[in-house]
């Protein structure tokens, strides 16, 4: 990703930027890449996630068919272990 220097902010326009970002709890270049994002009709991508968002809840329905299939065994009981 590129960097851009933005220089003779008007102080009016500072304040309400960091107010906004202030108020949804992100980042000042994140508020600000998104106000453009919305400003242009252009998609905010190539963002960098924190979290595992991108490995939980993405199985397709035959994936998670698949997996509850072969962990089946683990939930019967071996009477012979619990006799």
């Amino acid at each position: 990703m590129s960097q851009i220097t933005l220089r003779n902010i008007p102080q009016a326009l500072e304040r309400e930027l960091r107010a906004r970002a202030k108020k949804s709890k992100q980042s000042l270049n994140r508020t600000i890449t998104g106000l453009l994002s919305d400003a242009l009709g252009v998609p905010a991508t190539g963002t960098k996630k924190r979290d595992l968002s991108d490995l939980g809840g993405t199985w397709t329905p035959e994936q998670a068919a698949e997996f509850e299939r072969a962990i089946a065994a683990f939930e019967t009981i071996d009477e012979d272990v619990w006799a």
